[in-house]
């Protein structure tokens, strides 16, 4: 439900101290009343005389969303030359607001068998959700100015917020196997399944911002519509330049038989409009859109739900120390993969989903806990991945993140509970930083890493 709130003054106590742009994005305010119950059921039994723990719980949440803006909507695009327009801004403000509502019921279950007093069986299934970001939720319109004439085939551009859009949702299954073959020792391998739906996408509606009219339309009976036809008529090329200087004689004229005088008075050998003449129109007049003008038909890019995808997984891990020694390692190895990744051949012009953030991962940890002494000398390695299905570039270009190893180590002592002294050393091997698009020759972002190096003393008191 939208909302509209009568224009107010720039006194008014809410935005007097706020800078209001004129596309209507400088003030949002986004607020979300989560009401929740939540019951939750444990209970010990036993499956074939095996111990079993079960762990039973159950969320209701109701979310209201409201999203505020705050504005000075743009009041006109006025065509100031070729290809140059201007954003005009109301005299006054204006505020929106929408409403909008959704419920979750999100059960978790957790079961527990134990097949040995050193082997234990997990299962779980929850459903959990994360909310939209809150730019993406936000009321206000942005409304561009062109590029170009419309009537020349150019596509005026403008954004909406969506504060409609739902939560993420994940259905996730876990299934794991645990030997606790030492007191401090452990090895265990477990399988995850994620059914995602209610992805954040992007689709373009065609739509009107503000009541915004086009100048440049070329309809016939508007000042650019009959510009054209002069230059029809006079078999003249209608590009930007011609098709402005023919506008601001008509609408300087009393009639389009004026205008036509006026162009073939200034018109040079190649039949274009004089350069000069050109630059004093261009200097001394502008088109203000009129109420003959149509309505602006933006192209309007805006946040939707629209994919679902599942996400598979095997993680394994393990530790162990040495008996007395205070010696002991850690370490872990997880291989996901999701059934939507980016196709590196699709075209340019064409927005992708895929899935963004997976890779595997893997990690091994030295550790001495003795004496006081406690030391890390950890590697953690992450695979190359999909950091973003568009770059930003207007060709839809995937940035990847190629493969990514550090090494760290971590020394320090405790004289007392009290006194503590600590050294760490970051990325030891130095390792850089890169980034690519559609090939790995295709450089994006490049940065080298130097080592780094950090001496503490704690006292708690």
């Amino acid at each position: 439900m939208l909302h509209y709130h009568p224009p107010y003054e720039a006194g008014y106590s809410g935005a007097s101290s706020r800078p209001l742009r004129v596309t209507g994005s400088a003030y949002d305010v986004i607020e979300e009343d989560v009401t929740s119950i939540f019951v939750q059921l444990t209970n010990e039994f036993q499956i074939g005389g095996l111990d079993a723990y079960l762990n039973v719980g159950l969320r209701y949440e109701q979310t209201d969303v409201t999203a505020i803006t705050e504005s000075s909507p743009t009041s006109a695009i006025i065509w100031q030359g070729d290809n140059d327009f201007a954003k005009s801004a109301a005299a006054s403000s204006s505020g929106f607001s929408s409403d909008s509502s959704y419920s979750n019921l999100l059960p978790n279950i957790d079961l527990a068998i134990n097949l040995t007093d050193e082997v234990k069986v997990r299962a779980s299934y929850s459903k959990t959700l994360a909310r939209a970001t809150y730019n993406n939720l936000y009321a206000s319109d942005n409304a561009n100015a062109p590029s170009g004439p419309t009537a020349l085939g150019n596509v005026v551009t403008g954004s909406k917020g969506n504060p409609g859009l739902k939560p993420l949702e994940s259905d996730n299954y876990d299934v794991s196997v645990e030997w606790y073959f030492d007191e401090t020792s452990y090895v265990s391998a477990g399988l995850f399944s994620k059914r995602v739906s209610n992805f954040v996408g992007r689709e373009t509606v065609n739509g009107n911002l503000f009541g915004l009219r086009d100048a440049t339309s070329g309809a016939p009976g508007t000042r650019s519509g009959m510009a054209l036809e002069i230059l029809d008529n006079l078999g003249v090329l209608a590009d930007e330049i011609n098709l402005f200087a023919a506008a601001v004689y008509v609408d300087q004229s009393a009639n389009m038989a004026e205008a036509m005088a006026l162009f073939v008075a200034n018109q040079g050998a190649d039949g274009n409009i004089e350069d000069a003449e050109y630059d004093r129109l261009e200097g001394s007049f502008e088109i203000v859109p009129n109420g003959d003008d149509p309505l602006f038909n933006f192209a309007l890019n805006q946040p939707i739900n629209n994919n679902s995808a599942e996400i598979n997984g095997l993680e394994l891990q393990a530790q162990h120390f040495f008996g007395e020694s205070g010696f002991g390692v850690v370490g872990s190895f997880t291989v996901v993969n999701g059934d939507v990744g980016y196709n590196i051949s699709g075209a340019p012009n064409v927005s992708q989903f895929a899935l963004q953030g997976l890779s595997d991962t893997a990690n091994v940890t030295l550790i001495y806990e003795k004496n006081g002494w406690s030391s890390r000398l950890a590697y953690n390695w992450r695979d190359e991945f999909l950091a973003s299905a568009n770059d930003g570039s207007g060709f839809n270009n995937p940035i990847f993140v190629e493969d990514y190893g550090q090494l760290d180590f971590n020394l320090s002592y405790s004289f007392s509970e009290q006194l503590a002294v600590s050294f760490d050393a970051i990325n030891l091997n130095e390792e850089s930083s890169r980034s690519f698009s559609r090939s790995k020759t295709d450089l994006h972002f490049i940065r080298e890493n130097a080592a780094r190096y950090y001496l503490g003393v704690r006292y708690k008191f």
